[in-house]
């Protein structure tokens, strides 16, 4: 017979984290414990949307979607995964960043990924995607006109 066990790691004495930078700590503690309990397969979720303040963000845009609506855009999620992403990059950096890859859903993401963690000795770590387009601008074809008027 097969068995499942279901664990769940406490987040620092059961509090709830006040901020980011909080919630941040508390998922480094947690994972750092769980590696070293031996478990190597752990999924890690945050708020959708979450604002890690890892990436500058130039003061010409506008985070979030409509003024008075705080949901996030499309661009703004991209953001956070990537910001997620970056953190537990910069978390296994002491195993040096060959030992490291970032794999994204799609292309886009990962290009972008590449672009903005250029240069940054702390980004180190082989950046790939799964290799679906994604949201990519297609070119739209001209249509010819057909029909009984056309030149």
């Amino acid at each position: 017979k097969y068995s499942s066990s279901l664990y769940m790691i406490s987040l620092g004495g059961g509090e709830l984290p006040r901020d980011v930078k909080e919630a941040v700590s508390q998922c480094r503690t947690s994972v750092q414990n769980a590696l070293q309990n031996r478990m190597s397969r752990m999924d890690i979720e945050m708020p959708v949307g979450a604002k890690f303040g890892v990436e500058k963000i130039s003061k010409g845009k506008k985070i979030g979607g409509d003024e008075d609506d705080n949901t996030p855009t499309r661009e703004d999620l991209d953001r956070s995964d990537r910001e997620l992403a970056r953190i537990f990059v910069d978390m296994f950096q002491p195993l040096g960043g060959d030992h490291i890859s970032v794999i994204f859903n799609e292309d886009n993401l990962s290009q972008q990924a590449l672009k903005r963690w250029k240069g940054d000795s702390s980004a180190t770590c082989k950046i790939m995607s799964t290799g679906r387009r994604g949201r990519a601008k297609e070119k739209k074809k001209k249509k010819k006109a057909m029909g009984f008027a056309a030149k």
